[in-house]
């Protein structure tokens, strides 16, 4: 049995690891996801969201994101341009669909010890978005009011100041003053606009694992010596596939995905998403042995040129609008996350702002895992990418 050795010690974010570009029919019309399967729509709307979210990778030093945060900006934004000019209908937006997005929107789970001597195990994960729609004469009808009241927000406000300072107040209660929103002006041009703030908090975590020295190659062709690693021995998922190889661990209520390309293979060579795709597909329980660097990250992205270049028209929205009229759109998004001995945590804002405008926008021998060059990794629950990234140098 060949034998393959998986050191994903320069993270490269679990997703998509290429060149923005747009995956295949992600930018066309398609049935809406609400006539697929729940399965399917969260694996469809899962893969979207990579893609959309690597589009800002930047290759000249470690990365992260939250391709969850983004997702909820971006929808919240578009349910936040409804004003009363526009129906649910005309915007491709069900009911269903609508209640959808709004218990998305406020997603949390907790997770408390099970038994003596668990203490510190706790788990959380929190989603929250709050979004309105500003300026000139756009506002929100009875029925889209009660929705939003179903989120907490109540003070549904014309001035863009107001919502800011109400989102704020919700986000420092999330995230923590320490990590300011990213700041946008709207352009005076525009009398109307829509924006959602959505914030993401992660602590997930574990028994306190253990720490071995392990070298690590980076994508600057250096070797660092005496990194900390999570030793990984026993079965897990693995799937090797052309061009990269790509296993996942469970943390507790969370998963961690790694996608280590081949030696001699560059993250940009490998889609983040295609190769999530292949993994769910193809993954088989397997024997490994190795380990997996420990790291901490922070990263601040603007998504906003490539929003403008492919548009907001993908089934990242099936489930909620199936065409989006909107153009001018801003994101920006600043990111934390931390792997850890003791678990995963992480915290993401992101805000959206976006004006509405003529047209679209739119058993055997185990196999050797040692993480020791650029990787991506991807942290998720229950198949739902939470934060993701990339490693290049520890």
């Amino acid at each position: 049995m060949k034998t393959k050795r998986f050191a994903l010690l320069p993270l490269a974010l679990l997703i998509c690891g290429c060149a923005p570009s747009s995956p295949k029919g992600f930018l066309t019309d398609i049935e809406p996801l609400q006539e697929l399967p729940e399965v399917d729509q969260n694996r469809l709307l899962a893969s979207t969201s990579l893609h959309y979210a690597q589009m800002g990778a930047n290759y000249d030093g470690n990365y992260v994101y939250s391709p969850l945060g983004l997702a909820l900006s971006l929808a919240g934004t578009a349910l936040a341009s409804n004003g009363s000019e526009r129906t649910l209908s005309e915007l491709g937006i069900d009911e269903e669909g609508y209640l959808s997005l709004v218990r998305s929107l406020n997603f949390d789970f907790k997770r408390e010890p099970t038994g003596p001597g668990e203490q510190g195990h706790n788990s959380s994960l929190r989603c929250f978005a709050f979004l309105q729609a500003i300026g000139g004469n756009v506002s929100v009808n009875e029925e889209e009011a009660s929705h939003l009241a179903e989120l907490g927000i109540s003070n549904i406000s014309s001035s863009f100041k107001t919502y800011k300072d109400d989102a704020q107040a919700v986000l420092d209660e999330l995230s923590g003053r320490e990590m300011p929103m990213p700041e946008f002006e709207i352009p005076s041009d525009y009398d109307a606009a829509a924006a959602c703030y959505s914030g993401v908090s992660l602590i997930d975590s574990r028994p306190e694992e253990g720490i071995v020295k392990r070298e690590f190659a980076s994508y600057y062709g250096e070797s660092i010596d005496e990194v900390d690693c999570q030793p990984i021995d026993g079965l897990y998922r693995y799937y090797d596939g052309e061009g990269f190889q790509a296993m996942r661990f469970a943390i507790s209520a969370t998963d961690m995905t790694i996608v280590l390309p081949d030696e001699g293979v560059s993250l940009e060579e490998i889609s983040l998403s295609e190769a999530a795709n292949e993994f769910e597909d193809n993954a088989k329980a397997t024997l490994l042995e190795g380990y997996v660097p420990y790291f901490k990250l922070t990263s601040q992205v603007d998504y906003t040129p490539y929003l403008a270049q492919f548009g907001i028209r993908t089934p990242l929205f099936g489930r909620f609008v199936t065409s989006l009229p909107l153009t001018g759109v801003i994101c920006l998004q600043k990111t934390e996350f931390e792997f850890a001995p003791k678990g995963v945590s992480g915290k993401s804002v992101t805000v959206t702002a976006a004006f509405p405008e003529a047209g679209d926008v739119i058993g055997p021998e185990p196999i050797e895992f040692d993480v020791n060059r650029p990787f991506y990794f991807v942290s998720s629950y229950r198949g739902m990418p939470i934060f993701a990234g990339s490693i290049l140098s520890l």
